[in-house]
């Protein structure tokens, strides 16, 4: 990894997902100590780094600086949808517990 982290969550068990200056995002285990899994660099990442991993650490979702939040099955890194959801940057995001729900926040909400 080069940069500094920029934001961390936990997947659940033993593993950790972060983001870092380098705008990458890796999942960790803990177990190894090393990252298992890289996600590069979005075409046009967002300063905040915003990301959040489901609670079952199947799925994450990231957020660009053209407002599009990109959902990832963490399993094989591909990508499962992209899909705008503001005007500006994405500045932060979560999903909830029941996977039906996700919230986002901008510059303005």
């Amino acid at each position: 990894m080069s940069g500094t982290i920029t934001s961390f969550c936990a997947c659940g068990g033993c593993l950790l997902a972060s983001s870092s200056t380098d705008k990458t995002i890796r999942i960790w285990d803990m177990r190894v100590n090393e990252a298992v899994k890289v996600f590069d660099p979005l075409l046009k990442p967002s300063a905040s780094g915003a990301f959040h991993v489901d609670g079952s650490g199947r799925i994450l979702v990231r957020g660009d600086a053209s407002g599009m939040v990109h959902a990832f099955d963490t399993s094989s890194a591909k990508k499962i949808i992209s899909k705008r959801t503001t005007a500006g940057p994405v500045l932060c995001l979560r999903i909830g517990n029941s996977k039906r729900f996700m919230i986002v926040a901008d510059e303005q909400r």
